[in-house]
């Protein structure tokens, strides 16, 4: 996991009690919402592959759909719930992990050195 950012469970998370089977990373981004009224500009709080917090100026009804986009990721969602300016959203179809890290701005994970095909043998007569 990148530095700096938590997963947080649905325990100690804002918003409505719900069960979540996924965790979430706890951000502050900005993202974009649209529906057929227009796009927005919205505050992501913490996102899943399988759906994410919002902070936005316009909220939704719940049961609507709109169109979630930050950087390279634009998927389809459902307003699942709202309370105040916040809004729970559950996305159409999971986002990869790969394209999580890339919405939540961290690093990919490191890869692993190649192994060598061949190990080392010293000279004969050498320890």
């Amino acid at each position: 996991m990148a530095q700096g950012l938590r997963i947080v469970s649905a325990d100690n998370d804002h918003g409505p009690v719900c069960r979540r089977s996924e965790k979430r990373a706890r951000v502050l981004l900005a993202a974009t919402l649209q529906n057929a009224t227009g796009s927005w500009q919205v505050r992501l709080r913490n996102i899943s592959s399988a759906g994410a917090l919002i902070e936005s100026p316009i909220v939704p009804p719940p049961g609507s759909f709109v169109q979630f986009s930050r950087g390279p990721i634009a998927v389809t969602a459902r307003v699942v719930w709202t309370d105040g300016t916040r809004l729970g959203l559950a996305f159409r179809d999971r986002i990869d992990e790969h394209e999580l890290l890339i919405v939540i701005g961290a690093p990919p994970p490191p890869k692993k050195p190649p192994k060598a095909l061949f190990p080392s043998v010293a000279p004969i007569g050498y320890p």
